[in-house]
């Protein structure tokens, strides 16, 4: 077997799992993007009967409108600081992924799909 095919087999767990991380990245936007087009602001609606709804609203500031008295330059520094934090976790995850457990990279890959910056 060449280098690469030894590579991608002995890797095989971390391709899963940032295949698993892009699709699920995706279908959170393609929910928002949904949502976006179809619903009215502050509207519920019902996904799931007496069980799931999803509201439209929009959140500008970090946890518990934290920073919305900030305005444009409160939303650009939490983009930063969360773009920034989420280059540390993929740069701390890469070099140490083969310590990690796979409830550590489960973790990971969650923490790596959630674009809470758009």
């Amino acid at each position: 077997m060449n280098k690469v095919g030894e590579y991608l087999k002995k890797h095989r767990i971390y391709f899963i799992f940032l295949g698993a991380s892009i699709l699920l990245f995706l279908l959170d936007l393609i929910s928002k993007w949904i949502v976006e087009l179809n619903c009215n602001l502050y509207e519920r609606y019902a996904i799931i009967p007496n069980f799931l709804y999803v509201t439209k609203s929009y959140n500008i500031a970090i946890a518990f409108s934290l920073g919305s008295e900030l305005g444009v330059f409160g939303r650009i520094l939490n983009i930063s600081i969360s773009l920034i934090m989420s280059v540390i976790i993929a740069i701390y995850w890469f070099k140490k992924k083969e310590q990690f457990r796979k409830r550590d990279h489960v973790v990971a890959m969650l923490l790596f799909a959630e674009p809470s910056v758009i």
